[in-house]
């Protein structure tokens, strides 16, 4: 729990599609399985998965996924690494390897352990200061059998195989092709004969040794004779037999029939109950997947034909629900436009206005977050990164890069209640450097939007009470403005949400997380951290979550990071004591 988390990269992942267990996607169970990996002993191979930030659900699986790891150093692809470098990670991946195996059975924690193990190509291997980690776990691409799928470590010579287990190692195929012939060629005749020795050393068997046995001529033939002939025997069953084996090596040989199969077991009527669940279970899952692909204004079109309707007989007599609509995106969005997410319009002449002069000591600390913090609605592929973010100057914006790092074109919608209609943001700068999780969109703004930036502060003390401000999608999705700005009405603008609490800790790392109590969630992200002053001590990162003793802790980024970054992009900001 109290290790920091270090960014590695934010993954495209509406392409990919996460397998799943009776929790859930694979991907979403993290804290399961490093619990799972303690249980078995085997916690020091925790660090072997990254952790992921998931963005919003969309149907085949997550739009984005941002992955962290409590390694510090920088995560380098492993098909980047030189040929030295690269076979020291990949002996880490065989101890990895052999550790896991014999927990990779058909029980549900064999079976969940081994889902993990998936990744939909070597490319999703990372190393972290020379320690492996897997990035993109738990996804396969769309149509993959599961079944077939290999479990991906990177190798470039070798790959698990399909019931998991490791091969033979180079060390453990030569003790398997090992002869047992060296004592036989070290032993000679007891009577020293020459021939007699070199025949011993062939490894002749005991069918052999009988037929030379009886090749032996009448006692009345002289001694040298009789080893002359013998040796010849010898010579002649050798030649026999190897040429017996050319022609068996050369001829067809031909298939082993497999055992037919046992018969199938016959059907209790309380498993055909269960399978007749489990499919009207699937077919209304396969309905709803359908209706969370519509856009808002088919949803009202769709219920509207079939809310008055009683659903219909399915062939085996269990009800069927109705079909949705076919839903198709474009292939090619228009220039204004974006699948499932248009982009407002720019204001007159695309200029940046000026802000209108306001006091912030005339207005309360509500109404200058409300005009400094902003929902950021990131058009991604097949939906929408939702996140926060806050005014750092007249006309640019801060949030965490992974909640901009899919947007297409590195354009997003941008508003909050000072602006008089939702606005488009452009991303201007994004970090670099591992850990520094912070993007700058500029934000073309129209006149008489009254935003106000917020200043930045690095003091920031254990027990300071503090306040997170933001638009968590639980409580944006149950805003009818929200749902009204989806469906493209841009003058309606969701309430910000506010939390309050204390700072739990300050981890010295790079940059400084602060560890504190004000409760955020998923759309959280980039928002403000701010102190009883309205001074921005921090930027809202992610959040950390213990099953085991059903706790959460929220980490922000400390301001004195940000405005590092800040000063190194040359983006003009604030700075307060």
């Amino acid at each position: 729990m109290g290790n920091p988390l270090h960014f590695i990269q934010a993954s495209d992942t509406s392409g990919l599609t996460a397998l799943c267990t009776d929790q859930g996607a694979l991907p979403g169970q993290y804290a399961a399985l490093q619990a799972h990996l303690k249980a078995l002993g085997l916690e020091r191979w925790g660090t072997l998965w990254a952790e992921p930030v998931t963005g919003q659900s969309i149907p085949t699986g997550y739009a984005s996924i941002s992955w962290y790891t409590p390694l510090e150093g920088v995560g380098t692809p492993l098909s980047r690494l030189d040929a030295d470098e690269a076979e020291q990670v990949r002996t880490e991946l065989r101890r990895a390897r052999e550790a896991l195996a014999p927990h990779l059975d058909d029980s549900p924690g064999g079976a969940f352990l081994r889902k993990a193990l998936f990744i939909p190509s070597a490319d999703a291997v990372f190393v972290v200061n020379g320690r492996p980690v897997l990035v993109n776990w738990g996804l396969l691409p769309p149509g993959t059998d599961e079944a077939t799928a290999p479990v991906l470590w990177g190798e470039t010579s070798a790959s698990a195989a399909p019931d998991g287990k490791p091969p033979l190692s180079s060390a453990g195929t030569a003790a398997f092709t090992a002869s047992p012939l060296s004592d036989a060629a070290g032993s000679g005749s007891k009577d020293g004969n020459a021939d007699q020795a070199a025949a011993s050393a062939t490894g002749i068997g005991a069918a052999g040794a009988a037929t030379a046995a009886t090749a032996v001529p009448t006692a009345g033939v002289a001694r040298h004779g009789r080893w002359g002939l013998l040796a010849a025997l010898l010579i002649g069953f050798m030649l026999g037999a190897l040429l017996l084996l050319l022609l068996r090596s050369c001829a067809p040989q031909a298939p082993e029939t497999p055992p037919p199969p046992p018969p199938p077991a016959p059907e209790s009527p309380q498993d055909a109950a269960r399978k007749a669940e489990r499919d009207t279970l699937l077919r209304e899952k396969a309905f709803w997947q359908g209706l969370l692909e519509l856009t808002p204004c088919e949803l009202r079109a769709f219920f509207a034909a079939n809310g008055d309707k009683a659903p219909t007989a399915a062939p085996d007599g269990q009800e069927a629900m109705p079909a949705p609509p076919e839903h198709t995106l474009p292939q090619s969005p228009a220039p204004d436009g974006l699948p499932g997410l248009r982009l407002p319009p720019l204001p007159d002449a695309n200029a940046t206005a000026p802000t209108p002069s306001i006091d912030p000591a005339a207005l309360t600390l509500p109404q200058r977050m409300e005009r400094g913090t902003v929902l950021i609605l990131a058009p991604v592929p097949g939906g929408a990164q939702q996140g926060t973010g806050f005014f750092i100057n007249a006309d640019h914006v801060l949030t965490n890069r992974h909640v901009v790092a899919n947007a297409i074109d590195g354009m997003a919608i941008v508003t909050n209640t000072a602006m008089s209609g939702a606005r488009r943001g452009k991303v201007v700068a994004v970090s670099d450097a591992p850990g520094y999780d912070f993007a700058v969109l500029r934000v073309a703004l129209a006149a008489g939007d009254g935003v106000l930036p917020l200043p930045l502060c690095a003091a920031i003390g254990r027990t300071d009470k503090v306040s997170a401000w933001g638009f968590p999608a639980l409580i944006s999705e149950q805003d009818p403005a929200y749902l009204r700005l989806l469906q493209g009405d841009f003058t309606a603008v969701p309430e910000v949400t506010y939390t309050d609490g204390v700072v739990n800790a300050i981890l010295q790392t790079e940059p400084r997380n602060i560890v504190h109590s004000a409760v955020v969630s998923q759309g959280n992200s980039g928002g403000p951290l701010v102190n009883g002053k309205g001074q921005a001590v921090g930027i809202n990162t992610f959040i950390r979550l213990d099953v085991e003793s059903n706790r959460q802790t929220q980490t922000a980024l400390g301001s004195d990071a940000i405005m590092a970054f800040l000063r190194e992009k040359g983006i003009a900001f604030t700075e307060e004591q």
